[in-house]
């Protein structure tokens, strides 16, 4: 799927989805946050990562009615990204790469 990563030493990497002993794949949970639009009408952005520090947009809408987004294979779309956090924290290199089953980078 993907993950983050700054380079520097104190990094933060985020798995959107697990893998257990039996090579199981589970999608990480998504966390939410709310939003205007620029309508005025309340609701929320579902993100998947670490909350409070980087995550990444899955899907929208009007709150508790927000729907969230696959991936599709092969499929271009734009994806955005959302950081928490001092700038000087949060500064650095960003890097998103594909791991395979078998944990080789595809990107």
């Amino acid at each position: 799927m993907g993950s983050f990563k700054t380079s520097r030493p104190s990094s933060i990497a985020i798995q959107l989805a697990h893998i257990d002993e039996n090579e199981n794949r589970e999608v990480s949970p998504t966390f939410s946050f709310p939003v205007t639009f620029g309508d005025g009408t309340k609701g929320e952005y579902l993100l998947i990562g670490e909350e409070g520090k980087v995550g990444l947009l899955v899907g929208s809408g009007k709150t508790d009615e927000a729907v969230e987004e696959k991936f599709i294979a092969n499929k271009a779309n734009k994806h955005m990204w959302y950081f928490w956090g001092e700038k000087d924290s949060i500064s650095g290199d960003f890097k998103v790469v594909e791991i395979d089953k078998e944990g080789k980078v595809l990107l």
